[in-house]
């Protein structure tokens, strides 16, 4: 891809950034009308990892640490001060990020810190924040927001919502993502077994997601839309609906990464219905949808994250599989 390709796309005021990770050092691509630019920044992925990491633990609500508003904004600097006044003037950024960024929402990076206060939430009221000055997107690559913007017109999907969650699981705990990693972890060699249903069930349930599904209704479909919730909120039933009828498709439910071995698929978790239906919608089973919606909503933990320790392309999993599901022919 050539960077021509990608300047004669862009409106004035919108950039694309595209960040590298090395060993050594990272280096991050900023393309807008007006040009290139390119900062080199002098820390690799091991350093990152630890300050990306433990900023991002900090946005946790169960965390005793407050949010790190002088780390949020160093950390900005370091990636962002070398574009220049281009970069700052923007009101759309497209991001590919890269590593351990990956896993922190741009949005959340500092552009200035306020004055110090004893009052906290004085100080974050009153930063300025990435997200104040620019809309962010965030692309697997820049290949593929660009085969977005080719996509030929279609006509609009007929119905206006349909959402998905609450699945019938354990009750409700303060379980951790880390205790959900490690009940995935244990699937990954069980599903499709009676073993899978078990364990799937065992994970906490989100009664909450069904007043979001139902806020979301709502909002795009004045409260006409289809939400999916409990016994009937299956993988079965998932894959049984003409999801290509629908203009905004909704998740709310627990997101789990991919197991760490080589069969491991990041999934949305479902209600196990038995009978071969485990209760996870994996990645491989969302790319093969046909979608036209406008829009997809994925409610849910680490529905972002890659296909950890595999070496891909960020945004690798479950949302570059609704990607590749909205670019099939309905």
């Amino acid at each position: 891809m050539r960077f021509l390709d990608i300047k004669a796309h862009l409106d004035p005021a919108e950039g694309w950034l595209g960040v590298t990770i090395g060993d050594t050092f990272s280096v991050v691509v900023l393309v807008t009308q007006g040009g290139v630019q390119i900062n080199r920044v002098a820390e690799g992925a091991a350093t990152l990892a630890l300050r990306i990491q433990r900023l991002r633990s900090e946005l946790d609500p169960s965390s005793l640490k407050s949010f790190d508003l002088v780390e949020a904004h160093a950390l900005y600097g370091l990636f962002f001060d070398g574009l220049g006044t281009e970069f700052d003037n923007l009101s759309n950024l497209t991001a590919a990020s890269d590593g351990a960024l990956e896993s922190l929402p741009l949005a959340v990076l500092v552009t200035r810190v306020a004055e110090n206060s004893a009052d906290q939430t004085w100080s974050y009221q009153n930063s300025s924040w990435l997200s104040d000055r620019a809309v962010i997107t965030i692309t697997p690559s820049f290949a593929a927001a660009l085969a977005l913007r080719q996509r030929p017109d279609a006509a609009p999907a007929p119905e206006p919502f349909v959402g998905f969650g609450d699945p019938a699981l354990a009750p409700p705990t303060s379980a951790t993502s880390d205790a959900s990693a490690k009940v995935l972890s244990q699937l990954m060699f069980l599903q499709g077994t009676p073993a899978a249903v078990t364990d799937v069930r065992s994970l906490p349930s989100l009664p909450d997601t069904r007043a979001q599904l139902e806020a979301m209704n709502d909002f795009f479909a004045s409260g006409h839309g289809s939400i999916v919730t409990q016994n009937a909120a299956t993988r079965k039933a998932v894959e049984r609906t003409d999801l290509g009828a629908f203009r905004v498709i909704a998740f709310a439910t627990h997101g789990l990464l991919a197991a760490e071995n080589s069969t491991g698929e990041p999934a949305l978790v479902m209600t196990p219905a038995g009978d071969g239906d485990d209760g996870l919608l994996t990645a491989t089973k969302i790319a093969g949808f046909k979608l036209r919606a406008d829009l997809v909503v994925l409610s849910a933990c680490n529905t972002a994250a890659p296909r950890v320790g595999y070496g891909v392309d960020g945004l690798s999993g479950l949302t570059q599989s609704f990607i590749h599901a909205g670019r099939q022919p309905c």
